[in-house]
């Protein structure tokens, strides 16, 4: 075989790699890889839609926090009087009731 018939069965090796190379990966791509990421993008759009949003979030904290402190000062006001009836029926002394009202929360 000559120099030349070499060149020719070389460039035509090449061409039918190239050639298988390229039919062989764009069925790994159709029948694999695709599928995959369709899935996986599917996946994350169901993600997205459940996820909450930061103004959401915040909201919702602000509510609860709203939410305790209306039941903390409802608890400190039932504290204080529960203090101001036992005085006024003489059962604790003054400095007790100087102490449950450093127990409160919230201060008057």
């Amino acid at each position: 075989m000559e120099e030349k018939d070499l060149k020719q069965i070389e460039k035509l090796f090449e061409k039918g790699f190239a050639e298988g190379f390229k039919q062989a990966f764009a069925s790994v791509w159709e029948h694999n890889l695709e599928p995959a990421l369709n899935e996986i993008h599917r996946e994350i759009a169901g993600v997205k839609s459940q996820m909450v949003t930061k103004s959401y979030l915040d909201d919702k904290i602000a509510n609860l926090q709203g939410d305790l402190i209306t039941k903390l000062r409802k608890e400190d006001d039932k504290l204080n009087r529960l203090a101001d009836i036992l005085r006024q029926k003489k059962v604790i002394s003054d400095s007790d009731i100087q102490e449950l009202g450093n127990l409160v929360v919230f201060p008057k």
